[in-house]
């Protein structure tokens, strides 16, 4: 019995390191699949304005310059951004509102695009002084351009002290440089999942 008992506490212990260490090293996104992928490349996507959930002044305009930059040196072609807000006056979509499905099929034939991103700013704050160490929380999902439907939503949270470096060279400690490891990353982790980018 007490041989029974101290396995169980020892397994316990070692579930509850692995567990641990597993929070505190995987810093990858984490993506959920929702629907298949449509088949075959992908070359024109359109990336919709960002909704801001936090105090950060313009932090999903940051986030979404950023992101639609390594999109574009990923190898995408994407829809212009005047073009998305010209469209958006036209059905009365007003800033801070997030399109619904019919919207966002509606403005994917507009804009003869096969995927369309939508994304929240879900965290971002700039410590300054001793403490460099800014953070930053986006949800991104990709819709199928033909029904408007959810293929693939995403989450990734980071913080710059995450990021370290050798005698601090390219330490990050600004959201913007933290914003382009984690829209890299976010990039990286929908080719892992099987998003095929059309090759130029």
């Amino acid at each position: 019995m007490a041989n029974a008992l101290k396995i169980l506490i020892k397994n316990a212990v070692v579930t509850i390191f692995l567990f641990s260490f597993g929070c505190t090293q995987t810093h990858s996104p984490l993506l959920q699949r929702m629907a298949p992928f449509p088949r075959g490349a992908i070359c024109r996507v359109a990336v919709l304005p960002f909704i801001n959930q936090t105090e950060f002044s313009q932090g999903e305009l940051l986030f979404y310059r950023i992101f639609m930059g390594g999109m574009v040196r990923t190898g995408y072609e994407i829809a212009k951004e005047g073009d998305i807000r010209d469209i958006y006056r036209q059905m009365n979509i007003y800033p801070g509102m997030l399109p619904d499905f019919e919207q966002i099929r509606v403005i994917a034939n507009r804009l003869d695009v096969q995927l369309v991103v939508v994304g929240t700013v879900n965290e971002m704050t700039d410590k300054t002084g001793a403490d460099l160490n800014p953070t930053l929380a986006v949800t991104l999902q990709l819709h199928e351009a033909k029904t408007g439907r959810t293929i693939l939503s995403t989450y990734h949270r980071r913080e710059g002290g995450q990021y370290r470096k050798v005698m601090h060279f390219g330490l990050v400690n600004t959201p913007m440089a933290l914003a382009k490891n984690m829209a890299r990353e976010i990039l990286d982790s929908w080719a892992s999942a099987g998003l095929k980018q059309c090759s130029n």
